[in-house]
């Protein structure tokens, strides 16, 4: 229960920082809020989509630089 307004301020500062939404979740759980933790676990998965979607953009744009550098 501590930990929460850490991880609130540190979500604030990031809103889009899905491992911070993450340890919100387990926090706010572990504290009885349950609705609350359920709330930041979904948030948790929709950042953590979309950092892997940028991830995966950022190594596709890598690898076509890499392969055009060969040619």
């Amino acid at each position: 229960a501590g930990s929460v307004k850490y991880l609130e301020e540190a979500i604030a500062l990031k809103p889009d920082l899905a491992a911070a939404h993450y340890r919100l979740g387990l926090a706010y759980w572990r504290a009885g809020r349950k609705q609350e933790a359920h709330e930041q676990v979904a948030l948790q998965r929709k950042y953590y989509k979309q950092q892997q979607q940028d991830l995966d953009h950022r190594l596709s744009q890598i690898t076509t630089f890499l392969v055009s550098t060969k040619q």
